[in-house]
């Protein structure tokens, strides 16, 4: 039998499989590891010299104008920085979450974006992050289709408190957490303060980054950070993206508002939709952030102030 197929149709099919093939081992990897790391986002340094400046200078002096607290506001800034709000739709980024997660078909198949946060670490501070899971109190069920996007804007080291995960901690299903209310506790950058312990075997690994490279990891992924005892800063953004088959279980379980970013959309009844901002801190957005944030917080952060 005689082929008739092109040579251009035989790259196209060839290009197709080669690309089955990398997002099947990604997934896998991702399965098995529980995170992803370095993931290249932004490749260029004036991108994101851009971004850091937007949410640290510039995105401080807003919220202290309008006497917001750091504590609420570093919450959702993609709804007020449409640089921020670009970043989600980074087509890396998209591509990354839905290999990790095995997405292939956007009739029946959908990311989202639960919360996004600015994790600041400055220079020669005492805060850190304990050996904690996401999917503790989120509310996210099932949280093993939920994924963090951990983008560093400065580099991330040892020295100044990168992120660690615990590879594989991911099968070890939702682990106790204990609220440490106690004074030794004061430094954890927690809300809750909240803490857990890994079985014996488990190795706790650094995450070293580059500015514009990024950790992904499992909702069910262990992590922590240690302080900061550089001389400089340490600033990331933290992505909350999941697979639009999530919905809500917590104890109070109030309608929170997400952003659609690829695929088929979540439920109505489980998430209203977030608009994407125009204005730069404009009037319109500020007012779609304070109900996002109110919403996110009767969940999440209940007693949390300054909305």
């Amino acid at each position: 039998m005689t082929n008739t197929s092109s040579p251009e149709s035989t790259k196209t099919i060839n290009e197709a499989t080669q690309k089955e093939i990398i997002s099947c081992r990604v997934h896998t990897q991702f399965t098995s590891q529980g995170y992803l790391s370095p993931v290249t986002i932004l490749p260029t340094a004036s991108a994101v010299s851009t971004l850091l400046q937007n949410v640290t200078t510039k995105y401080q002096t807003f919220l202290l104008h309008h006497s917001i607290p750091w504590s609420t506001g570093r919450f959702k800034p993609h709804l007020l920085l449409p640089t921020v709000h670009a970043l989600l739709r980074n087509p890396t980024l998209i591509a990354t979450c839905r290999d990790a997660l095995g997405l292939f078909d956007p009739e029946i198949q959908g990311l989202s974006v639960w919360s996004t946060d600015i994790v600041i670490k400055k220079a020669r501070s005492e805060g850190y992050f304990p050996l904690h899971q996401d999917s503790t109190y989120a509310g996210m069920f099932p949280p093993e289709k939920v994924v963090t996007v951990w983008v560093a804007l400065t580099e991330c080291h040892v020295a100044n408190g990168c992120l660690h995960v615990v590879p594989c901690s991911n099968a070890l299903g939702q682990l106790t957490h204990v609220v440490d209310k106690s004074t030794s506790a004061t430094n954890s950058l927690l809300l809750h303060r909240q803490s857990c312990v890994v079985p014996d075997g488990f190795d706790v690994v650094p995450m070293v980054l580059k500015p514009g490279q990024a950790t992904l990891f499992s909702f069910m992924t262990v992590h922590s950070s240690p302080a900061n005892r550089s001389n400089d800063d340490r600033v990331g953004l933290a992505i909350r993206v999941f697979d639009s088959s999530v919905v809500r279980r917590s104890v109070k379980d109030v309608k929170e508002m997400v952003t659609h970013l690829w695929g088929r959309e979540p439920p109505k009844d489980a998430f209203d939709m977030e608009e994407a901002p125009v204005v730069e801190f404009g009037d319109k957005e500020l007012r779609m952030w304070r109900e996002s944030i109110r919403r996110e917080n009767e969940n999440y952060g209940a007693g949390l102030d300054g909305l």
